[in-house]
């Protein structure tokens, strides 16, 4: 009420027709209102007045900019009262709200209170209420560096991806805000404050002794400084190597720092809207990680529909972000070669490829989806089943240790390899775990962390591609998934042992034979027995579990299940 500087009704409005232009007196202050109107006002809300804080509220701030209304600040940066509220200066800004009410009813001014429904700012560190205050901005002129950042795009000499983005880029660059609610003429930017007093005097040619310079406490945002952080870090000007690794802008160097620009999508939520703190629709990591309930979860911010990515958007909820902790936890298990062996080095090899190709193309999604088909489901759910029974010895043969050492040279190659993998990805996570993945030779001449070890190339792993016993694996995977889905079928034992009868072609029975402990590790199945012949309709032991157009399956009821 202190910064009111108006009272604005609807033109149209019958009751306020002949105050048009008028005034009304403060009860506080000795301050004059104009009534004016404004189309934006709806007279049907309470009494059709609206009061005006153009300098403490975001809509109000609308309607002074439209009406040239008075800009009055009646809260300091203290959160005390300012020289405008005259009886009332100095004091604290909530004591002003209750002694404004009573010096109301004291008046007789006070006619009644009802709730209104309102957004109300809070400050996501502090927990304090967030008071809307005018500040003056200033902004980097970024014209001459935007023309010239486009000019580089235009004559491709640098390259946007994906290729549409190139006009968002265009319109982004050439529509820089520019501050209007201060004078350029009285800011001056400058090293140290004695060249800001030298320029300052210079631009308004009057003594240095009747100036006074106070440093904006504003800072620059925080991309545009960590373009600056190469500069300040490395050397600059002096061309160290540093610097020419890691310059970050065209401006002072005259030359590119890159020649190949990625824009990403952006993270939506499920409801289609931007995800930022400014909306309060983030989600926290940490929730995540101690395992909010959806309860808890909505406290923060409603969510409740699907998501539909479109390609250029991100749709994120806690639905498809808790596979992904899931996940993350996974990556702590651990766990002579046979072809399961062959096969998951195999599958490291297919991975490096599809991350070396995905980057070259930057398709990210490729690159995370081999990531996570690596680590879950072929080197966790496989894998790593398969090789638990070699390590069930209390006191393993020779035979056994040295089976033993090939298992842990295989995972160590897989998670050395797989983290390498993840590391531009998940960075801190994959680099906590290659602390605590033990070095080789005593941990010399291995990189101390991810952050300085190289890439896993795909020519170092050609080698071990081999698509003859991927493709026989997928086979019999494939079998374990329709045999595992059929212990819910009426006789079948779920926890006891069973023998699978297969009918099929030699080669495909000696396939089933080869790969038996894989099946055993991964099925409740102790034994295989190869059919010479169909079972009949009279047969009714026979249980069938499933049909390819390579094999059909069976299990046989023992008496008592009969």
């Amino acid at each position: 009420m202190l910064g009111d500087t108006a009272v604005v009704v609807h033109p149209n409005d019958e009751r306020y027709k002949d105050l048009h232009s008028k005034y009304v007196q403060h009860p506080f202050l000795q301050r004059r209102l104009p009534i004016l109107t404004d189309t934006m006002v709806d007279p049907a809300f309470d009494s059709g007045a609206v009061k005006v804080t153009p300098a403490h509220d975001p809509n109000d701030l609308e309607y002074g900019r439209r009406l040239n209304l008075q800009f009055i600040t009646c809260i300091n940066n203290d959160g005390l009262m300012s020289s405008e509220c005259e009886p009332y200066s100095g004091k604290p800004r909530f004591d002003v709200r209750h002694q404004l009410l009573n010096d109301l009813k004291e008046r007789g001014l006070y006619r009644d209170s009802k709730e209104n429904e309102m957004i109300l700012l809070i400050c996501s560190r502090s927990k304090d209420i967030i008071e809307p205050l005018l500040k003056s901005q200033w902004y980097v002129n970024c014209k001459d560096m935007a023309k010239r950042s486009i000019g580089a795009v235009q004559d491709k000499e640098l390259k946007i991806l994906p290729i549409s983005f190139e006009l968002v880029w265009y319109k982004c660059s050439d529509d820089i805000p520019v501050g209007n609610e201060t004078d350029d003429h009285y800011w001056i930017s400058a090293h140290t404050y004695e060249e800001a007093l030298d320029k300052a005097a210079q631009r308004f040619n009057i003594a240095k002794d009747k100036i006074r310079l106070t440093q904006d406490e504003d800072v620059l945002d925080t991309w545009f400084s960590s373009s600056l952080l190469p500069f300040s870090s490395f050397g600059w000007p002096m061309e160290t190597d540093d610097f020419k690794k890691f310059f970050f802008q065209q401006q002072l160097t005259g030359r590119l720092p890159f020649t190949e620009v990625y824009l990403h999508a952006i993270i939506r939520n499920a409801d289609e809207c931007k995800m930022s703190q400014t909306l309060g629709n983030v989600i926290n990591p940490l929730d995540f990680i101690h395992d909010i309930s959806l309860e808890k979860l909505q406290e923060g911010f409603k969510s409740s529909k699907e998501d539909y990515p479109d390609g250029q958007y991100v749709n994120l909820n806690k639905f498809c972000a808790e596979p992904s902790r899931d996940f993350c936890n996974d990556l702590f298990l651990t766990g002579t070669e046979t072809p399961c062996d062959l096969w998951i080095l195999s599958r490291l090899s297919y991975a490096i490829e599809q991350c070396e190709s995905g980057f070259k193309k930057y398709q990210f999604s490729q690159i995370t989806t081999a990531i996570y088909n690596f680590w879950l489901p072929e080197l966790n759910d496989i894998y790593i089943e398969y090789v638990k029974k070699d390590f069930y010895a209390d006191k393993p043969n020779l035979e056994q240790q040295n089976r033993q050492n090939t298992i842990k040279l295989i995972l160590y190659t897989c998670l050395n390899n797989g983290l390498r993998l993840t590391a531009p990805i998940m960075p801190y996570l994959s680099e906590e775990l290659y602390q605590r993945l033990p070095k080789s030779n005593n941990g010399q001449n291995s990189p101390p962390s991810l952050c300085i070890t190289p890439y896993p190339q795909s020519s170092e792993f050609n080698q071990y591609h081999n698509k003859t016993i991927e493709k026989d694996v997928a086979t019999i995977t494939d079998a374990i998934d329709k045999i595992n889905s059929h212990y819910s079928t009426p006789g079948v034992p779920r926890h006891e042992p069973v023998t699978l009868y297969i009918k099929s072609s030699s080669s495909i029975s000696t396939l089933f034979k080869e790969y038996f402990e894989l099946i055993k590790s991964l099925t409740n199945i102790d034994n295989i027995q190869i059919l010479n012949d169909e079972p009949t309709v009279d047969q009714k032991e026979y249980i069938h579990i499933a049909t390819t157009s390579d094999y059909r399956l069976f299990f046989k009821l023992t008496d008592d299940l009969e």
